[in-house]
């Protein structure tokens, strides 16, 4: 179930965080991972008809936003850094990783 929602995590940005949590117990789950596993299935039940949808626009400035955090995820104490490229107002790029190993200072990180 959860490397279906994998695969559909690439065409719909927005389950993204939700199913990389959930992938991380999928070898020694529990109840409350169980649980999540429905919650996005049912969201997904009801957003069917969601879409990405790209405008034209007459304003193709390049845009690049990115973050990064030290050490916020609580189940394996690694940071992760993010980053969206916009043209105009349409998202063409994204990209969210978590580092491979654990940083132990913000200039580690």
């Amino acid at each position: 179930m959860v490397a279906s929602m994998q695969y559909l995590a690439f065409t719909r940005l927005e389950l993204a965080f939700a199913v990389h949590k959930v992938s991380k117990f999928m070898h020694n789950h529990l109840e409350t991972h169980w649980q999540a596993v429905k919650q996005i299935l049912r969201y997904l039940k009801h957003t069917v008809s969601a879409s990405l949808l790209i405008s034209k626009a007459a304003n193709l400035d390049l845009q690049a936003f990115s973050d990064s955090d030290w050490v916020a995820d609580r189940d394996d104490r690694r940071s992760v850094r993010a980053h969206c490229n916009f043209q105009g107002s349409n998202l063409i790029s994204w990209s969210c990783k978590q580092q491979p190993t654990v940083a132990r200072s913000n200039t580690e990180a």
